[in-house]
């Protein structure tokens, strides 16, 4: 054993000497990044610091070795050019580090698509000029000051040591002396995020199953899915519905469920809380495509659903129903392909900022990510009153309150004086979300001032998914709770729905679609996981699908199960119809 350590320090880990304080140095931004997100997702304990952290130094240490020695092989050599590659690697660490500050999840492969498509001039922000300024000081500094050359005969010997190392960090579970959930999120942390990525992008496409296998069923079962709902008597049927699903909308940002907000600063949305039927939601995504696809769905499986035309989908129920249908949005239709998705989830028109530049009236209001809310909601009243004996479900989709920051360039548009402090003085997500509060207060108010808010008509108000990150408005979440990283679920009426509302703490945004369908008196499919709001008696079980993992809470607690080919993630393909 003496010789077998021995061999291994001066012949094998002894052949990295000359290039460990560059690979060390290279390593540390990737360290961060998993040490960053155990910090995220709750596992910052003293044991997965420890050993996730080691086990992560090594594994960015060897993958940028042998990347290093690859590129030497390949005559790759001129040190700007090394240093332009490295840069590039720290901006997918960046996009790794900035999607779990905000959503608590990694650079997989559902956010490649959001790359293309947005305004992302915000890029030219000057904090983030300077950002990047450092990371190409970080990168050049490296290969002007660190690199070393070396002959290719070295870099082969080094090169075939690292890829050896990388096998071993990579599959010896370290890890397994963690706790539950600790363990897995160490795990999930160590690849570096390139690999991460194409981990992601190898995946199969998941198809949908139509029929209930012995094992899966027994699952169903066992999550209370695919039973009858039941509906009270007695309640409303609506023909006209509005659905407002408002960017990265949270609780945090409500004086009702956050005192630290104040009160002046969500005046509407705590009137409208104090006046008419709502529930907490928890949330089932973390991104606006996914977040929107379950909801329509009323499967936590959005990927699933999208990449497969919906199979089915409460708005194509309701088409299908003499409901018109349509989608009014903010950003440009095309954005992420969006339109498509959404014509096959059943909407037959679709309104966004390619549409409004035609419009004299809209054109000079729309910037940032797209039209301005308080103008989409003119709009949609315009659209209500140019429609007002029809069948209609209408969806809103807001960006003023989009991240990082919220909208900075309100065209204009004139607000009261803000809430005491600094902190609704400048462009954050505290302040986007008080100027969406009143331009919500004068949408509302103008449905009753039209008469748009009649009998037969219903505003629901949510949001697409919750806003997670904490950073330019820590004040928000002094003495955090749960209730902060939820939704809001409100039902507006001219005639308040008496029904009761269940309380359950596992309603979740798979309920949604389910409600719809029961407030406009139509069945639900039996393949939907959510239950109406009014079945207050029904065990719930909220998931939450991530990119390789699944979080299933429900009254007997919160697990986490990594996604593998059967099993669990049989039932979560499931479309069951029968």
């Amino acid at each position: 054993m003496r010789q077998i350590l021995k061999y291994l320090k001066e012949e094998f880990f002894a052949s990295f000497k000359p290039d460990f304080k560059l690979l060390i140095y290279l390593s540390l931004p990737g360290l961060f990044l998993g040490l960053f997100g155990l910090y995220r997702v709750d596992s910052f304990t003293a044991g997965a610091v420890i050993v996730g952290g080691l086990q992560k130094l090594a594994l960015e240490f060897f993958f940028l070795a042998l990347s290093l020695y690859i590129l030497r092989l390949a005559g790759v050599k001129n040190r700007w050019v090394l240093a332009a590659l490295y840069f590039a690697y720290l901006i997918t660490v960046t996009a790794d580090i900035a999607l779990l500050m905000y959503f608590k999840e990694r650079f997989g492969a559902k956010y490649l698509s959001t790359l293309e498509g947005g305004d992302y001039h915000f890029l030219k922000d000057w904090r983030l000029i300077t950002y990047f300024t450092c990371l190409a000081v970080y990168s050049i500094f490296a290969a002007v000051k660190l690199y070393k050359p070396m002959s290719r005969p070295a870099a082969l010997d080094r090169g075939w040591k690292a890829a050896v190392l990388i096998l071993f960090f990579a599959f010896v579970p370290f890890f397994a002396v963690l706790p539950h959930p600790a363990d897995f999120y160490a795990k999930h942390m160590l690849p570096p995020t390139p690999v991460y990525t194409l981990i992601q992008l190898a995946k199969p496409e998941l198809e949908p199953l139509f029929e209930l296998t012995p094992g899966t069923g027994k699952l169903a079962e066992k999550y209370n899915l695919f039973t009858a709902q039941k509906t009270p008597a007695g309640l409303p049927q609506f023909d006209r519905i509005i659905l407002l699903t408002t960017e990265s909308l949270s609780n945090k940002f409500i004086h009702t469920y956050n005192p630290n907000v104040p009160a002046e600063a969500s005046a509407t949305l705590d009137g409208l809380l104090a006046t008419y039927p709502h529930i907490v939601l928890k949330s089932n995504a973390l991104s606006t495509l996914y977040g929107l696809s379950i909801i329509f769905a009323g499967h936590p499986n959005a990927k699933m659903s999208f990449e497969n035309a919906y199979p089915f989908s409460f708005v194509k129920i309701l088409r299908d129903n003499g409901f018109e249908t349509t989608f009014i949005r903010s950003a440009p239709e095309d954005y992420m392909d969006e339109e498509k998705h959404f014509k096959d989830a059943g909407f037959q028109q679709i309104y966004g900022a390619n549409y409004f530049e035609t419009l004299p009236e809209y054109k000079d209001y729309i910037s940032w990510w797209g039209l301005t809310d308080r103008k989409l909601f003119e709009f949609t009243a315009g659209y209500l009153k140019n429609n007002k004996n029809k069948k209609i479900f209408l969806h809103l989709l807001t960006v003023d309150t989009h991240v990082p920051k919220g909208r900075d360039d309100y065209e204009g548009q004139d607000y009261p004086p803000a809430p005491p402090g600094a902190l609704y003085q400048s462009a954050n997500m505290a302040r986007a979300f008080w100027r969406h509060d009143i331009d919500v207060g004068l949408f509302v108010e103008n449905l009753k001032k039209e008469n748009l808010l009649d009998d037969k008509t219903l505003l629901i108000i949510t949001g697409d998914h919750p806003f997670f990150c904490n950073l330019g408005e820590p004040g928000l979440t002094k003495n955090f709770k749960e209730v902060f990283n939820t939704l809001p679920f409100i039902m507006v009426s001219k005639n308040k729905i008496a029904a009761p509302v269940t309380q359950n703490p596992y309603a979740s945004q798979e309920d949604i679609a389910p409600t719809i369908l029961a407030l406009t008196g139509l069945p639900v499919p039996r393949g939907m996981f959510g239950k109406n709001l009014f079945d207050t008696s029904a065990p719930r079980t909220m998931f939450n699908v991530k990119e390789d993992y699944i979080i299933v809470q429900n009254q007997n607690g919160a697990v986490l199960k990594p996604i593998k080919k059967k099993g669990l993630l049989t039932l979560l393909t499931n479309t069951y119809l029968q």
